[in-house]
């Protein structure tokens, strides 16, 4: 980790004066969590005979670009199109659109346009053409609501919305969009009015060049928090050399993956679902047992848990379900991308330690283990040598407290 990186180490972070209680209460939760094997959560993810599993089949067996990109795409596209056909989701008398807005972490050229391009050849999507203005912005919703925003270097345009004060009007846009508020840009020469906006987001970039644009302090704020993070990190058995050509369209099984995508493009998409008792009761387990005895900001964990309702619908659509009523099967399929993208925020989080203090709370973890209760501030820097000081056994305290 670079020193020169924006937001200092994440112990300066916690001593920023002024920081929101839910943004330390964050902090603290990412430390104190273990890594989660993502590998195992990808693999169950990818949900087998669906369109899904043959689409990440097809390119581990033709290219060298990541299951985990191909899943975040498979998913993006399909949000997108249930979105275009005006699909809700009604649920405890709540109504929301299938309008995730995910962060895919990737190396630079990662495959994200081969890999749209080629699920695109085989279902017809609309696409929402991006923006660099407010004024643009507003216009291109107002002609492309309900649509899917496909993002290379998305890091640049957060910066700029946190950054600069003529872009500011476009951060405000984006908090209206993502509670589907209605948008209103007047001028002399034109009123734009939009109602119910709403856009699934798939911005792509580079992790590193996410951690010099995005400060630890901009990711940790409300805005931030409304994006679900994935990495997509290429696979090592897959290596370049081998795949010097994407031999994608001409493989044995790209028929079959192209005819799978034609039918589900084909089935009726509803413009309500609801969920059903079993699915609510599925929903509230994964609710309480995600949660656990972990002290995670509500609203954080809140925003995050939601998408699962969004990714149920996802799931109904790749596995052929024609009806208008999600299962509780959707709903537990869904929640594997709700914990991936809770493993990956809090592994992105930790990412932006250019010291030690993530070690310093795993050992810390493993003293408090030890002594079966809280060590106080002497036992943890005499248990811990590499505390430097009673201000930093504070900080690794507050975060193994509820531990």
């Amino acid at each position: 980790m670079t020193q020169n990186r924006t937001g200092g180490t994440l112990a300066k972070v916690l001593e920023t004066k002024g920081l929101p209680e839910e943004a330390k209460k964050l902090v603290q939760y990412a430390l104190s969590t273990e890594q989660q094997n993502s590998n195992g959560l990808v693999t169950e993810a990818i949900v087998k005979n669906t369109v899904l599993s043959k689409t990440v089949d097809l390119f581990k067996a033709t290219t060298d670009i990541s299951a985990v990109l191909v899943l975040a795409i498979c998913h993006a596209v399909v949000c997108a199109l249930a979105l275009s056909n005006s699909a809700t989701i009604r649920i405890a008398g709540n109504r929301l659109y299938p309008d995730p807005w995910m962060i895919c972490l990737a190396s630079s050229g990662a495959g994200k346009s081969f890999t749209l391009g080629i699920i695109l050849d085989m279902i017809c999507c609309t696409l929402f053409p991006g923006a660099t203005s407010a004024a643009a912005l507003i216009e291109n919703i107002r002609d492309f609501n309900k649509t899917g925003w496909f993002e290379d270097e998305f890091a640049q345009l957060l910066k700029r919305m946190n950054g600069q004060k003529f872009a500011e009007e476009m951060r405000e846009i984006f908090l209206k969009l993502y509670g589907n508020d209605q948008l209103s840009r007047i001028t002399k020469a034109d009123k734009i009015i939009v109602d119910d906006p709403a856009l699934m987001i798939f911005g792509l970039t580079v992790k590193e060049t996410f951690l010099e644009n995005i400060s630890a302090e901009s990711f940790l704020d409300g805005f931030m928090q409304r994006f679900l993070i994935i990495t997509a990190e290429k696979d090592p058995s897959r290596k370049t050399k081998n795949f010097a050509l994407y031999r994608t369209r001409e493989h044995e099984s790209y028929p079959e993956v192209r005819d799978a995508w034609e039918r589900l493009s084909t089935m009726p998409i509803h413009s309500e679902y609801t969920a059903s008792e079993e699915a609510i009761t599925a929903y509230e387990e994964i609710f309480r047992d995600l949660y656990g005895d972990e002290d995670i900001p509500d609203s954080f964990y809140r925003r995050i848990l939601w998408a699962t309702l969004k990714y149920a619908l996802s799931y109904h659509l790749m596995l052929g379900k024609t009806s208008a009523v999600l299962d509780a099967e959707d709903v537990r399929h869904a929640s594997v991308m709700t914990r991936i993208h809770l493993s990956e925020t809090c592994s992105l989080i930790k990412s932006y330690d250019d010291g030690n203090l993530a070690q310093l709370v795993e050992k810390a973890i493993r003293l408090k283990i030890k002594k079966d209760r809280l060590p106080t501030t002497g036992e943890l820097i005499a248990g811990v040598r590499a505390i430097p000081d009673a201000e930093t056994a504070r900080i690794v305290l507050d975060a193994i407290r509820n531990v």
